[in-house]
């Protein structure tokens, strides 16, 4: 079996941050995975297609929009919102000498991912995320996914 890997991750990109403190990020990513079984004289070509879309903003001193005893509280520290937005078009074809092309597998896929991140001090960060992410299959003997996860993440840093 012989194999040829190509990938150019990412083939374009461009990141920038603004004055005002907001960030952006564009990728596209693109991959291709070629498999020769000299036994049976097939290849398997797997192509990859990704575009990344992201925005962040950080906000110094954010009000809370709620009141703790009466009195409207200020964040100390920089609050980071972030929104991911990803397009991912996988698919798999299965190559045979002298016959048609055959789509095995493959999927395009889209990701939602927004995160707000708050450095309470030095060790502490509380981050909250929501992932949401659905995948169209482009074969018929798949099924249509989709998955929502939902949170928050506490870390507590031990190191000085």
């Amino acid at each position: 079996q012989v194999v040829v890997t190509e990938a150019f991750a990412p083939l374009l990109g461009v990141n920038f941050r603004t004055k005002n403190r907001l960030t952006g990020r564009v990728e596209y990513k693109t991959e291709r995975n070629m498999a020769l079984n000299i036994s049976n004289a097939q290849m398997t070509e797997l192509n990859s297609n990704d575009v990344v879309l992201e925005l962040g903003y950080t906000k110094a001193g954010m009000r809370m929009p709620f009141r703790i005893q009466g009195e409207v509280q200020t964040l100390k520290n920089d609050l980071q919102m972030k929104m991911t937005f990803v397009i991912r078009d996988t698919q798999t074809v299965q190559r045979k000498i002298e016959e048609v092309n055959t789509i095995t597998s493959g999927n395009i896929n889209f990701q939602l991912r927004p995160t707000i991140n708050y450095v309470v001090n030095q060790r502490l960060n509380v981050m909250f995320y929501f992932d949401r992410s659905i995948n169209e299959p482009k074969v018929s003997n798949a099924f249509r996914r989709t998955s929502t996860a939902f949170g928050t993440q506490i870390r507590f840093s031990l190191a000085q």
